[in-house]
């Protein structure tokens, strides 16, 4: 029987450890959020916990929760004006296509220039691709660049190319590498309900008042973890102590 409520009290112990690794976890991941409020297009990002209700020696039960991912919110975020010709946003779904040295990355941080190459580029550098994969280059004498919502760039010299805008089935799968970019295997689709939007930006999707608020609760959260741990502790200690006396009279 000794060992018997041992066992039920590490366990609950567990329990309360695997609750206060997933609340430390949703700290971080709104915290991120409220830290990328103002990055052009980010997304806020959820957990996704699985909990499996756990009987204690108390006869109550808890919940052992695991952390299963992070999901993003794909909601299109607010759109800015900023009359810069060569600001682009999306209105639906899509990623805008970019070549990096670690290959074909994707974004929604539509705030591009050009290079001294005159290949339109984003804020770090990497090339922003055309449908057909090729760097979109804006001839040196032209003077206007304008934009078509299907995402044709045209000039003042002529047309440059096409944006290259896809979509993905397995989305949540994309995984950040940063500078707003995702990586994917997934072959993308060209997006066809999507509108690309010249002179905008699409501001982060994140609510900063709600993050707050979460993050405010989900501290708390924590902090009342770690004292029902702390005397979990405290009474499995106690009862080690008495077990010990009991066994040595």
């Amino acid at each position: 029987m000794a060992r018997q409520g041992k066992r039920s009290m590490e366990s609950t112990g567990l329990i309360l450890l695997s609750q206060q690794t997933a609340l430390q976890r949703q700290v971080e991941v709104l915290a991120n959020n409220i830290a990328n409020a103002n990055t052009t297009g980010f997304k806020t990002q959820r957990m996704l916990f699985q909990t499996q209700p756990m009987a204690t020696q108390f006869d109550d039960t808890l919940q052992f929760v695991i952390d299963r991912a992070t999901m993003r919110d794909p909601t299109t975020g607010p759109m800015v004006r900023t009359g810069n010709e060569l600001d682009f946003a999306l209105q639906g779904a899509g990623y805008f296509a970019v070549r990096t040295k670690q290959g074909t990355q994707y974004t929604r941080a539509g705030s591009f220039g050009i290079n001294s190459d005159g290949d339109i580029v984003t804020q770090e550098g990497d090339t922003v691709l055309s449908a057909d994969g090729q760097a979109l280059n804006i001839p040196q004498d032209a003077n206007q660049i304008s934009l078509d919502a299907t995402g044709r760039i045209l000039t003042d010299k002529g047309e440059v190319g096409k944006l290259k805008v896809v979509t993905f089935k397995q989305e949540q799968a994309m995984q950040e590498t940063g500078n707003s970019l995702y990586k994917t295997n997934e072959a993308g689709q060209d997006a066809t309900d999507t509108r690309v939007v010249q002179g905008a930006i699409e501001q982060s999707n994140v609510r900063p008042v709600i993050e707050m608020t979460q993050l405010t609760q989900a501290v708390r959260a924590y902090q009342q973890t770690a004292n029902m741990i702390q005397s979990e502790h405290d009474r499995l200690r106690t009862a080690i102590r008495t077990l010990g006396r009991v066994s040595a009279s």
